[in-house]
Formats: structure tokens, sequence, C-alpha cells
């Protein structure tokens, strides 16, 4: 099964008895929401520390920390997508991706003579 509702309903995310449209919606929703931000958090620890003050953003250890706290509070507290934690840490997550992500993966790209070991 894909997919474990006893898993689910521990957690408190939400009621699978009973589960309707709205419900499977929210779960979907829930569990996007939880990719997006785990996508965010692992994409910040690899890139370059150098370049987040070279791109003029907030420092490496910053973005690693508030995607951090916004992914612990998406799996630690229930409630789904309601609720402001849950709300705050999927903002940071989308303002990374949007904004940071493009800016620094810019800066810590390699010139385009570059090979693994210097330039060729």
């Amino acid at each position: 099964m894909l997919l474990d509702v006893e898993a689910v309903e521990a957690m408190g995310i939400i009621d699978m008895e009973g589960l309707g449209f709205i419900g499977l919606l929210n779960l979907v929703l829930f569990l996007a929401s939880l990719g997006v931000r785990a996508f965010a958090f692992a994409d910040s620890l690899v890139r370059p520390a150098d370049a987040y003050p070279a791109a003029g953003k907030l420092t490496k250890l910053a973005w690693c920390a508030i995607l951090g706290v916004g992914l612990a509070v998406g799996l630690l507290l229930p409630g789904g997508l309601i609720g402001l934690f849950n709300i705050a840490g999927l903002i940071a997550a989308i303002l990374y991706l949007v904004d940071v992500r493009p800016a620094v993966r810019e800066i810590g790209k390699p010139g385009r003579n570059q090979g693994p070991y210097g330039s060729w």
C-alpha cells in the first residue's frame, strides 16, 4: 500500500475514516507542501556557502535554519495546511525556490570552460 493509513491517523494529520473529497484534497495538498519544503531544505544544504552572500541573500546557515524549522513544523505539528506556522514554512520554502535558489545557483556555477578539474 502506498499510504499507511494508520500512520497518517496516528500523526493526527487527518481522520482517514470517512475521508471524502475534501479530506483527500487536504491530504494531497499537505503531502505536496511537505515535498516542496523538503526539496527546498535539501537544496539549501547542497549550495555553496559563499554563494549566498555573493548573491545578496541571507547566509546559508540562516536559510538552512529557516527551511529546517519550516520542515520540522510541517512534520511535527498536526493541522495540515491550516496553521500559521505551516503556512509560514510553506511561504519560506516558496520564497527560497523562487528568489534565492536561482540567484545562488547562478553564482555557484563554474564558468563555461570549467571542467571538474579546472580549465580545459
